[in-house]
């Protein structure tokens, strides 16, 4: 498949996964979950008290377990519970990486993916994979792309600790039905192994070899062990990719999140694996006490489906507002073949201002800078919240003027902003940021992409 063909497909699947200010929830898969609770717990189950009686403390446990010191300990109940009440604001998330992936041509041409889902619980990262796919399957017959080239097999090895996961996982996987004849998957090989301190990767998963290997929030639950030995998990299943294949990770972004993740980056980095977006490298390791490169939006709106609905009618309202807030994450793709997000920033050779440091100053003028893209707002005008792995909270933001038509920017993009002007004292929404600045680019301006070679568009100086 050529470039052309492949970013075609990259645009077309912005409109199903999102819409102005929000992620959208697919109907079908609300379908698909509404009723395998009413098969599992009956038609009115909402509104039966012995269900609410251990569903709701259920949900509570799960939800403290994002906060617990030590790894969480799963059965049924708190599947079902996670499934209900998590899994449909997890959701969007893989979507989100695998379509990035996609831009960047790191998903593989070949027709069959062979796809490992590391603590796949009740199956809902799979079952999103299985929907970014549907929407690719189906931007390819749109894009009347014939042959083994339109058609996508997945094979998908879901890997858990307990019967109770993965027989879970069966019934959801096996129960979506891919709308397109040209994308089928199968489930082959489920491993049920305990993956502790004294794992050995290699005996679990043998000669075994997969296009992409899935860690969706289940690195953060390995908290009895140490960063080091977590950092070595991610680069043994690394010897199991195949040519091409890459290791994704997605987390929740706790308090203590962001930190964490970025030790657990260097770490891998510092073991052999090259670390592919959406870090900078502008400190040529992750860095910062916190940082909003590799964080990605929260997604606050995402619209809450039917089976939310009835999820919170049983444990509080309050669930929506709690889970909302445990929305924000971050990702890593990690590979083994020197594929890079960007080109190597001379932030230090150049003496490049840090953002922290202009918002201390609180001077407007112009300025020079490297900031990346970490949020896009568009309300009550289009703008981006930037970082350069220097701020601690949400003080910088890029916009345009009225007369300057806004660039395309994706979240991760890399931009070199050339004599843009800072400017102090405006809002954001109906809201004003305390120490926040803008960096406007005006007609003296220019900004370049670094990211230009992935992007979907062309990139042009204002």
């Amino acid at each position: 498949m050529d470039d052309a063909t492949r970013l075609k497909a990259f645009k077309y699947l912005e409109g199903p996964l999102f819409s102005p200010g929000r992620v959208l929830f697919p109907s079908h898969i609300d379908k698909l979950l509404t009723g395998l609770m009413e098969t599992e717990l009956g038609p009115q189950w909402f509104s039966d008290p012995e269900v609410a009686s251990w569903l709701k403390p259920a949900f509570q446990e799960v939800f403290l377990d994002t906060l617990g010191a030590v790894s969480p300990v799963w059965t049924r109940e708190k599947y079902l519970a996670y499934l209900l009440g998590m899994g449909p604001f997890h959701f969007h998330k893989v979507p989100i990486v695998l379509r990035e992936m996609l831009r960047c041509g790191l998903l593989g041409s070949r027709p069959e993916l062979r796809i490992l889902d590391i603590g796949a619980g009740p199956g809902i990262a799979s079952l999103s994979l299985l929907y970014f796919f549907e929407l690719y399957a189906n931007s390819l017959n749109i894009l009347d792309i014939m042959g083994d080239e339109g058609k996508i097999f997945l094979a998908l090895s879901p890997l858990d600790a307990t019967k109770e996961a993965l027989d879970l996982y069966s019934k959801i996987i096996y129960g979506y039905m891919p709308m397109l004849p040209n994308l089928q998957y199968d489930v082959s090989a489920p491993l049920r192994t305990v993956l502790n301190e004294s794992s050995n990767v290699k005996e679990v998963l043998g000669d075994e070899r997969y296009d992409l290997i899935l860690m969706s929030h289940f690195i953060s639950e390995l908290r009895d062990q140490g960063l080091d030995r977590r950092a070595q998990f991610v680069v043994d299943l690394s010897m199991h990719l195949a040519p091409g294949g890459s290791v994704v990770l997605v987390e929740t972004s706790t308090a203590g999140g962001i930190q964490t993740a970025n030790q657990l980056k260097s770490r891998v980095v510092n073991k052999g694996l090259d670390i592919y977006g959406p870090c900078t490298h502008i400190f040529s390791k992750p860095a910062g006490p916190i940082c909003f490169t590799c964080s990605m939006s929260r997604k606050d709106e995402v619209a809450p489906p039917r089976i939310s609905q009835q999820f919170c009618s049983v444990v509080g309202g309050a669930a929506i507002h709690d889970l909302v807030s445990k929305n924000q994450w971050t990702y890593s793709v990690f590979r083994k073949d020197g594929v890079f997000h960007h080109q190597t920033v001379p932030v230090v050779e150049e003496q490049i201002p840090r953002i922290t440091d202009i918002a201390k100053r609180k001077t407007s003028g112009r300025g020079h800078f490297y900031v990346q893209i970490a949020r896009r707002e568009t309300e009550p005008f289009l703008y981006y919240k930037v970082c350069d792995q220097s701020a601690k909270s949400d003080e910088c933001y890029l916009t345009f003027e009225v007369s300057n038509a806004p660039h395309t920017l994706e979240l991760g993009d890399l931009v070199h902003l050339k004599n843009v002007r800072i400017d102090f004292g405006k809002r954001a929404g109906a809201e004003t940021f305390r120490n926040s600045f803008y960096l406007v680019v005006d007609a003296q301006s220019e900004i370049v992409d670094l990211t230009r070679e992935a992007k979907s568009l062309p990139t042009r100086a204002l």
